[in-house]
């Protein structure tokens, strides 16, 4: 059986990820030298197997971006 709602599905993690990255600047660490510090990518094991946690840098693309992040934060609450 197929699930009826996969097309919701795919299509709203398509515009999560596109909202973030367009958003977020998303880089690598720089290291004490002024360098940019490639992280050691693994993943863990098991019966479901994910990304381990590294080292990036996340920030506001924009001072628009920055506003609607804050704008976001504030807005949801209930």
């Amino acid at each position: 059986r197929i699930c009826p709602g996969r097309h919701l599905a795919d299509a709203s993690l398509w515009i999560a990820i596109a909202s973030m990255l367009a958003t977020f600047s998303i880089s690598k660490t720089i290291g004490e030298d002024g360098q940019p510090i490639t992280p050691n990518i693994a993943f863990s094991s098991g019966l479901t197997s994910h990304l381990k946690p590294y080292r990036c840098v996340i920030k506001p693309r924009s001072k628009s971006a920055a506003s609607l992040i804050n704008d976001t934060n504030t807005s949801d609450t209930y």
